[in-house]
């Protein structure tokens, strides 16, 4: 008989049989059961915690489109023509308070400390976050805060995680909203009030090749043609001489006239589409640039196509050139073709896509209208600039300004020249004696209708006149006091960039220049209004000054006192507060008219004039040295030096036009000025015959003025005229 013997079981692993089969056992199962269940809802195809986190977001479908909501009313919309699949979108704010701190989170802090010192913030900062694919189309619609004025300087501004970047956007003030309209979802975002802080004031004159700039003029750059696009890409004409670093060259597709130029549309579109004169171009004006160290290059390009694909194509072509230039320390200047106004916020910008070329360019020039009265309260300019600067980061763009003067002739606007605009007005002077001893001058014009007007609101004056073919042309003189008012319009919008466009012959106001230079200066830019007036002077025979009198422009008519004699020679200039702007007319009296003068009034007394001819007998004087900010006047005539303020004291000796005179004071009625006309030598010069500048409200009333000599005039002499 066998005997079986089995072996005795392990005591530890029955006891873990033992422990697996009681209670714990149980536990344990129900643990890893609830392991699995868990992986099961947190990995896809569940995805619960994303599926839970999406109770605080919105589901928006494909191709109809939603909305998510702040609480203080801040929406976006998404489309349904840019929502090409489902995702979801959540919309949350930090308070303004919290955000100045930098409170809220790593994000939060780094994008408050590293806020640019000319953005002030006025609203939260808005965060989106989107879960899937992103739609192509978001309107963001933010109300505006209570202490967000003035409008005009409100804008909005996305962080980027390393930057804070401009925003297209429209300030909508009738619905108090700022609303913008964007190609993709802002992550994070803010409405700003925007400063001059660190924008500093630039001015720059656009000349043609070869063109200088007047003696005194100073400007940050002068942009120079000369430069034009060619067949296959590359650049034919001349590279502009570089005036000390400041020379930047234009290259243009066209020719002839600014405001009617014969544009090169093949040469462009030609461009846009051909990659071997696209590398053309980019190596010719890379090459270009280096050769002559400008500091950068403006691209004067018109007649883009309108067409979406060409003006991509272009932007792209802008793209790769300031890639090209950036990478050498130059800067790419787009000049863009004026817009066409659509409705009161909206422009037809042609083939420049303002968005995407501010976005890669340094500068966008935009040019300003030529018509006068685009310059009116909350017109046609008021409307350009909110737009410009809703498109494009108000510190890149650059408005062109025209210099020239317009003359309206019909629905055409025909600039000209500063002293060509006066030429209708100096026709003719009528010289008539009334028979008592007086001679009656009128400056004439058979073509002017109506009286010279100033327009206070465009700080211009304005004149009609008939032409040839009997068709009233309109007058707008543009000077000073003119682009003064445009530069302070500039200042609303906190644009600080500003270029000249100067014609050929340079023939600007050339105070314009001093106007320029204050703006640069960041000098409050309180410009003298323009104050035009007639100078009739009187000569003998022998070309001695005799008389003389001023008279407004709106009614330019005298009565003077002359002596007898035959050929008096009479001079009309038009003066601008003293400053002569335009070529004088001359007129000869005739005998007869001489003879009845003599007639009726003998020999006649007449004071000396205070504006002298080179054949005077007085001494020429050394000119005194002016300080850069001291008052002084500056004289556009011989003028006479007196001993005291009026045409009753003597002559001391002549100024010569050209030069500048300390003023070492002035009289109480403040209309004549006391100057150093030599070194230590002081004397008195009539304030309407000069033309002050520096501090001269802070000039005092002289305290030796000399008492006035006593003249005895002879009984028939008419009054004296004013000097």
């Amino acid at each position: 008989m066998q005997n079986t013997q089995f072996e005795t079981p392990s005591t530890t692993w029955s006891g873990l049989g033992r422990l697996l089969e009681g209670p714990v056992g149980w536990l344990i199962t129900l643990i890893l059961i609830g392991v699995l269940l868990a992986a099961a809802l947190l990995l896809p195809p569940v995805n619960l915690l994303e599926r839970l986190g999406g109770l605080a977001t919105t589901r928006i479908p494909a191709g109809i489109g939603g909305s998510v909501r702040d609480p203080d009313g801040t929406l976006l919309n998404f489309p349904g023509e840019g929502v090409q699949s489902a995702f979801s979108a959540s919309l949350e704010s930090t308070p303004r308070a919290d955000f100045i701190e930098g409170r809220g989170g790593q994000d939060i802090y780094t994008a408050a400390s590293t806020l640019p010192n000319f953005l002030v913030p006025k609203s939260p900062l808005y965060h989106t976050t989107v879960s899937g694919q992103a739609p192509d189309t978001t309107i963001v619609s933010i109300p505006i805060p209570n202490d967000s004025l003035p409008y005009e300087t409100l804008d909005l501004y996305m962080w980027t995680g390393q930057s804070w970047e401009h925003l297209p956007n429209e300030v909508l003030a009738t619905s108090d909203v700022v609303e913008a309209r964007l190609n993709f979802v802002p992550e994070y975002f803010m409405i700003m009030q925007t400063s001059g802080a660190g924008n500093i004031p630039e001015a720059t004159a656009t000349l043609e090749f070869n063109s200088q700039l007047p003696d005194g003029a100073v400007v940050a750059n002068e942009m120079v043609s000369g430069l034009r696009l060619r067949g296959d890409g590359a650049l034919d004409g001349d590279a502009p001489y570089n005036n000390d670093g400041r020379t930047i060259p234009i290259i243009r597709n066209w020719e002839g006239d600014s405001w009617a130029p014969t544009v090169r549309t093949d040469l462009i579109n030609n461009l846009l589409i051909d990659i071997g004169q696209q590398e053309n171009q980019l190596n010719a004006v890379e090459q270009t640039i280096l050769l002559n160290s400008y500091p950068g290059v403006v691209i004067d390009y018109r007649g883009v196509d309108a067409l979406p694909s060409a003006k991509a194509d272009f932007v792209y072509l802008m793209k790769r050139l300031a890639d090209r230039l950036h990478a050498s320390g130059k800067k790419l200047y787009v000049r863009v073709e004026a817009p066409s106004p659509i409705s009161a916020e909206t422009w037809d910008t042609g083939g420049h896509d303002w968005r995407a070329l501010g976005a890669v360019a340094d500068t966008i020039i935009v040019p300003a209208p030529i018509d006068p009265l685009a310059y009116q309260p909350n017109g046609a300019m008021d409307a350009l600039l909110k737009f410009a600067a809703g498109e494009i980061d108000r510190r890149k763009i650059q408005i062109e300004l025209p210099g020239q003067s317009i003359e309206r002739a019909g629905q055409y606007l025909l600039p000209k020249g500063y002293q060509q605009a006066f030429q209708p007005l100096l026709q003719k002077i009528d010289a008539q004696s009334d028979g008592n001893g007086e001679l009656m001058l009128t400056l004439q014009s058979a073509s002017v209708q109506g009286q010279v007007t100033l327009d206070n609101t465009l700080g211009m004056y304005t004149y009609n006149y008939e032409d040839a073919q009997n068709l009233t042309r309109t007058v707008y003189i543009e000077s000073a006091s003119s682009i003064a008012n445009k530069l302070n319009l500039l200042a609303k919008y906190n644009i600080r960039k500003v270029t000249l466009d100067t014609p050929v012959n340079g023939d600007v106001d050339p105070m314009i220049w001093d106007v320029l230079l204050k703006f640069q200066q960041g000098q409050e830019i309180n410009v003298e209004q323009s104050k035009l007036d007639v100078v009739y002077s009187l000569y003998n025979q022998s070309g001695a000054l005799v008389a003389q009198q001023l008279s407004p422009i709106e009614s330019p008519s005298v009565a003077m006192a002359s002596p007898g004699g035959e050929n008096l020679q009479v001079e009309a200039t038009i003066v601008d507060n003293g400053r002569a702007v335009a070529p004088a007319l001359s007129h000869t009296i005739g005998a007869a008219v001489a003879a009845a003068k003599a007639a009726t009034t003998g020999e006649v007394a007449v004071q000396a004039a205070d504006v002298a001819t080179a054949d005077d007998a007085a001494v020429a004087v050394e000119v005194a040295e002016v300080g850069p900010s001291s008052p002084a006047v500056s004289v556009s005539q011989i003028l006479n030096v007196r001993e005291g303020p009026g045409t009753v004291y003597n002559i001391l000796g002549q100024v010569n036009p050209g030069n500048n005179f300390p003023i070492a004071g002035k009289n109480d009625a403040g209309d004549w000025w006391e100057i150093e006309y030599a070194p230590g030598q002081t004397g008195w010069v009539f304030g309407q015959l000069v033309d002050a500048s520096g501090d001269v409200g802070e000039v005092a009333v002289a305290a030796d003025i000399p008492e006035a000599p006593v003249v005895a005039a002879p009984a028939a002499a008419p009054e004296a005229s004013a000097p």
